[in-house]
């Protein structure tokens, strides 16, 4: 089993509280933690958000206004914002 950030640890746009709160982490398989980190690379934005909502939602997060994009952002968003390769 791996733990999977749901929103990228190194996001930017987000709280560090947020990125490293129990909510944000699932533990997925490993097949199924690369098909997460695939769809944050190359999925289309309904996407990422979909993935993203799910898991948080299997966490127990309840947020009803899924339109802020800094939590399905594209990782290539995020890699600009930090200069950092993808982890």
């Amino acid at each position: 089993l791996n733990v999977h950030h749901i929103v990228p640890r190194k996001s930017p746009l987000v709280t560090q509280s947020f990125i490293h709160s129990p909510i944000n982490q699932i533990t997925l398989c490993a097949n199924c933690h690369r098909i997460e980190h695939y769809v944050l690379e190359n999925g289309s934005e309904s996407e990422r958000k979909e993935h993203v909502k799910r898991m948080l939602e299997i966490n127990g997060f309840k947020w009803d206004n899924w339109t802020s994009s800094a939590f399905y952002a594209p990782m290539c968003d995020i890699r600009k914002l930090n200069k950092i390769e993808f982890l």
